[in-house]
């Protein structure tokens, strides 16, 4: 038996799960701007996750919450998790965030300031990226 066969079996109320919890998805003000794939929609990105047997996926684009809100009520009659989430872009790199609904994942988009702050900008791929000044906000 495997090491991973091993801690499969275990009884701690512990599962494993096969999951991708940073995917950008295509769409100009909607996505990433670095998709350049026009075939990575929310709906084609849960569809292609359902058929590769991930159980839990989550659109975390650049600064922006859309296409993560269009994936999880794409997802609500079909046999996946879609978790609402985000990749916050900082001027100390980059941060994941996860939220449990789409009005606290929307909370937390509006406190965030995007803009583009002269040197302090980041750069990714040769792409100017707007940084974000990061406001905790309780959710």
């Amino acid at each position: 038996m495997s090491e991973l066969d091993k801690i499969e079996r275990q009884e701690n109320g512990a599962s494993f799960k096969r999951a991708d919890l940073h995917i950008h998805s295509y769409g100009f003000e909607d996505g990433s701007y670095d998709v350049k794939d026009e075939s990575m929609t929310p709906e084609a990105i849960v569809d292609l996750a359902i058929k590769e047997n991930l159980e839990v996926v989550s659109i975390t684009d650049h600064n922006e919450i859309q296409n993560s809100i269009k994936a999880f009520k794409y997802a609500v009659e079909k046999n996946i998790l879609v978790l609402l989430g985000i990749e916050v872009s900082t001027v100390n790199g980059h941060l994941l965030a996860y939220f449990p609904t789409i009005e606290k994942l929307k909370k937390f988009h509006a406190s965030l300031n995007i803009g583009y702050f002269g040197a302090h900008c980041a750069t990714h791929f040769g792409h100017v990226v707007p940084v974000v000044s990061v406001v905790i906000v309780p959710v």
